[in-house]
């Protein structure tokens, strides 16, 4: 059965053999789910029904002394045996009411993994900045990519806490399990997309790229894309009950290079909550919005609000971090953030990609004035920094006056 207050649910699946209560666990939120018109809406559907009915209470004597009270049967009853044969008779019901949202979302999950190229399009995206400002963000709608479920958008216009000003914040939010490799484009800025995700959580890049110029000035649009070159997720379960030695099943799905051949379309909706679960979205699905709707947002801050990450416990002149207003990529309980092996923003003396928890961030190298963006101003090529020449004086050797003979 599913079980739902306002739009959100859970399945709830349960035997049984007495009148017993069943229910879910934390579903979400009673004020958030509260109607305008000061009412609530809770409800129940049955997906998936099965009814087993009792066997008969009467016993086969009883049923042989039935017979035998008509004289008729007096004969019949004289040569039947003492201890008849004794059956039963059971009814079994079974109704099923989601086959077709389980076949509809197989057929999506087998299409998925044609798909290579997901791309979200942001509508009034030149105002964006003021209406989602610095450690806010908005979040696109789930979608499933290279066989994998639960992929999400986590983007940033203003920037995350360490961003520099002016600079726009993507993070990509990843199932467990999941090795991915492609590319994350904003506007005409497309930066490497590496990551291993064994826990799960937000990874990609605080210091994308500049928003100036990435704007479709006559749409008013701006376009995220992710594109995957190679994907593949392990999924592992348990074998046996709990025992000293257990046994665990992997499996690796890796679509093939050829099948990559489609794109998918994220519809251009936003929400304030990230998935909440690893790797899988809650039943009853986010609380989407268009666009339009953020017009009466203005940098007020959401009552949505999560603790952020801070860098080296430094908080900024404004106060604490934590608090209304401040925003950490969601990352479920305490999942990891990871940065990209490809970001400049590294922690001192790490080597690679190194798990991080919920409430801290690397700090920022000192290296971070050399690095060159010209990329991120809208170049085509990379500017290389200059090496500054010093003059070179040659001094030949004295030359020696020959002696005569």
């Amino acid at each position: 059965a599913k079980l739902f207050v306002g739009n959100r649910s859970s399945t709830v699946e349960a035997v049984y053999n007495e009148n017993m209560p069943s229910g879910t666990k934390r579903l979400c939120s009673l004020q958030d789910q509260i109607c305008k018109d000061d009412s609530l809406l809770v409800g129940v559907e049955l997906l998936e029904v099965v009814n087993e009915g009792d066997p008969p209470a009467w016993s086969a004597e009883e049923a042989i002394a039935a017979s035998v009270s008509s004289p008729a049967s007096a004969e019949a009853a004289r040569g039947t045996d003492a201890n008849p044969f004794e059956g039963s008779i059971a009814c079994h019901r079974h109704i099923n009411n989601r086959m077709l949202p389980t076949v509809r979302k197989e057929v999506e999950r087998m299409q998925s993994r044609m798909v290579r190229r997901a791309e979200w399009l942001l509508e009034q995206a030149l105002m964006l900045p003021e209406y989602v400002p610095n450690r806010q963000y908005i979040c696109s709608p789930p979608f499933n990519i290279a066989g994998v479920d639960g992929l999400q958008f986590i983007f940033y216009p203003a920037g995350y806490l360490g961003s520099s000003e002016g600079f726009c914040a993507l993070f990509l939010y990843c199932p467990p399990g999941v090795t991915i490799r492609g590319h994350l484009s904003v506007g005409k800025q497309k930066r490497e997309a590496n990551y291993v995700c064994p826990e799960g959580g937000a990874f990609g890049r605080t210091n994308f790229c500049r928003y100036d110029g990435l704007v479709d000035e006559v749409s008013d649009t701006l376009l995220l894309v992710l594109e995957v070159d190679d994907c593949r997720q392990d999924v592992t379960t348990t074998v046996g009950d709990q025992a000293p030695i257990q046994g665990d099943v992997k499996l690796t799905k890796v679509p093939g290079q050829t099948a990559l051949v489609d794109a998918k379309v994220v519809p251009s909706l936003w929400s304030a909550k990230a998935l909440t679960e690893v790797g899988k979205p809650a039943d009853g699905g986010g609380n989407y919005q268009p666009f339009s709707a953020l017009k009466g947002r203005g940098g007020a801050k959401s009552s949505t609000s999560r603790p952020v990450a801070h860098v080296d416990a430094v908080e900024p002149d404004d106060g604490p971090v934590c608090g209304v207003g401040a925003h950490a990529p969601p990352t479920p309980s305490s999942a990891p953030i990871w940065r990209s092996t490809s970001t400049p923003l590294l922690a001192p003396g790490g080597g690679g990609l190194s798990p991080l928890h919920a409430d801290t961030l690397p700090a920022i190298t000192t290296k971070l004035q050399s690095i060159d963006w010209g990329g991120d101003l809208g170049g085509s090529r990379t500017r290389k920094p200059r090496a500054s020449r010093r003059p070179v004086s040659l001094a030949a050797p004295p030359l020696l006056a020959a002696a005569p003979c």
